[in-house]
């Protein structure tokens, strides 16, 4: 893309800890019902999100889901469920995307192993806590990150 054509897409993120919020799609529908978002992306992957999203999320939106919190046979039924279940047929009219690329079980034994070798190293840009994560954010979208940029979920 040619320099000066780039346009900013972000306008307003929200970075909500479900923990804090129980359930998440009520408080999401009372917040944010009247502005709904765009995107939702769901990290822990919880069908509920998903189901109630009209409440919170435009008509041309998306939920999509990084997590499985849910287990393996669970998230593979909801979803096909998500993705093929037609409106009429009780489907969420929203659509559903689902990323994941969970690494095979020899290679996150082997990645595992390098590391505790320290035969490989992970660059770290920066840490933000949880309540810090636009800041977070932020730092990525810079693109001048050197290293991955960290959100600590708890303090230990």
């Amino acid at each position: 893309m040619p320099a000066g054509c780039m346009r900013t897409w972000l306008t307003r993120a929200q970075f909500i800890d479900y923990r804090k919020h129980d359930p998440l799609p009520a408080y999401l529908a009372q917040q944010y019902g009247d502005k709904p978002f765009d995107f939702v992306l769901d990290c822990v992957g919880t069908q509920a999100l998903f189901v109630h999203s009209p409440a919170y999320l435009k008509a041309e939106g998306a939920v999509v889901n990084i997590g499985a919190l849910e287990g393996v046979t669970v998230t593979v039924r909801n979803v096909l469920f998500n993705m093929w279940l037609p409106t009429w047929l009780g489907g969420v009219p929203r659509r559903y995307i689902m990323f994941s690329t969970p690494p095979a079980r020899d290679d996150a034994v082997y990645l595992a192993r390098l590391i505790e070798e320290g035969r490989v190293r992970i660059p770290v840009d920066s840490v933000f806590d949880m309540e810090d994560a636009v800041r977070a954010y932020e730092r990525i979208a810079t693109k001048r990150a050197r290293g991955k940029v960290v959100v600590r979920v708890r303090k230990d």
